[in-house]
């Protein structure tokens, strides 16, 4: 199916198309408990939201399980990235580094990131040089490379350039909550968690900043994910000494420093699926649902889900959100659940003891 999709990324003013795959009819049933998504705020596509767009994470850290081994020896210098490359126009910035077009080849981009002398930088570098080799490499051969200069205290890293939109500008188009449907809305939930596996499949390697500035939708019909610059191994199953992410989309065992695995990103696409689902924010910035007590906080989940109409989008919501990381699902049990042959229908988890700390809820997708 073809995709008609602007570049959003490359400017300042459009107005964007919506995917033709998203674009089937969808329940306008609203709740004035809904919260306009301020984290999810104006963007290029004149939208009404009036915050500005997330381009960087809460605090990144260096967690139990970085190690001081040696780094990777795997990259060039400067002399060989000015030799092959030549840089062009800015896409974008972020909390580390900024974004631009090579001139020369049009299918990739570079990512400079300062070092400034700083050894947490430049191990932060090699991490999400390695994490974006295994998404990217791994699953499309595409073309990802290091280049460190150390006469400017900095690097360069070669990633794919998508032709597309993220996430945020379609759940931010002033038209989306009429056009996309459930099906679609299931469908990039699907994407997502297929590329999470391909990451939790590899030492237990987890994004670390899932949302929807970070979920690319490509005119080619696929979902990538973008920005691994907070990626970090959970082989270890060490607590963290702070935490890492996006506001509001912060599993809450990280949040309150505790011992965390690869569920965490599970828990930041629930947010990202009720953000789809209802065009709100789940956790406004002055919701601290981390300090909730259990029953507290699945009285406030289930509250917010009550403005959604689908009963298998609430599911799925319940079996990513949980608050307790050992009563929520991880992406290869969502795989195996919801999207296998065997099935194609969501059954009534009323039974299982992993969601007994939940309100009574009844699934008829």
């Amino acid at each position: 199916m073809n995709i008609d999709l602007k570049v959003i990324i490359t400017q300042t003013t459009s107005t964007m198309n919506i995917p033709e795959w998203l674009c089937s009819p969808q329940s306008d049933d609203d709740d004035d408990d809904c919260h306009p998504m301020h984290s999810l705020p104006t963007t290029s596509t004149g939208t009404s939201f009036d915050s500005p767009r997330c381009t960087e994470n809460d605090v990144a850290f260096a967690s139990d399980t970085d190690s001081d081994s040696a780094l990777s020896a795997h990259f060039g210098s400067a002399h060989d990235f000015h030799a092959r490359y030549t840089v062009g126009a800015k896409v974008n910035s972020g909390g580390f580094g900024a974004v631009w077009r090579l001139a020369n080849c049009a299918t990739l981009c570079v990512k400079i990131m300062p070092i400034d002398g700083n050894a947490n930088n430049r191990q932060s570098i090699f991490r999400e040089f390695e994490a974006t080799q295994i998404a990217f490499e791994h699953d499309l051969n595409a073309v990802v490379e290091l280049f460190v200069d150390d006469s400017a205290d900095c690097a360069y890293l070669i990633l794919p350039f998508f032709d597309g939109c993220d996430l945020y500008d379609v759940i931010g188009d002033d038209q989306y909550f009429e056009k996309v449907s459930t099906d679609a809305m299931i469908d990039i939930f699907h994407r997502v968690l297929l590329r999470l596996y391909v990451l939790h499949s590899h030492k237990g390697l987890v994004h670390g900043d899932l949302k929807p500035e970070n979920v690319m939708l490509l005119n080619d019909d696929t979902v990538e994910l973008i920005d691994f610059g907070v990626a970090t191994s959970t082989e270890s199953h060490c607590a963290s000494k702070g935490h890492f992410g996006t506001q509001g989309y912060i599993a809450p065992e990280l949040l309150k420093h505790k011992v965390f695995d690869a569920k965490i990103d599970v828990f930041s696409l629930g947010v990202l699926l009720y953000n789809l689902a209802t065009q709100c924010t789940l956790f406004p910035s002055n919701i601290d649902y981390a300090a909730m007590s259990t029953d507290e906080y699945y009285a406030y989940l289930q509250r917010k889900c009550e403005c959604i109409g689908d009963d298998g989008i609430v599911e799925l919501l319940w079996n990513c959100l949980a608050f307790d990381p050992n009563d929520r699902m991880d992406v290869e049990q969502l795989l195996d659940r919801y999207f296998t042959e065997q099935s194609m229908q969501f059954e009534d988890d009323s039974n299982d003891d992993r969601f007994s700390k939940r309100p009574d809820f009844e699934s008829s997708f």
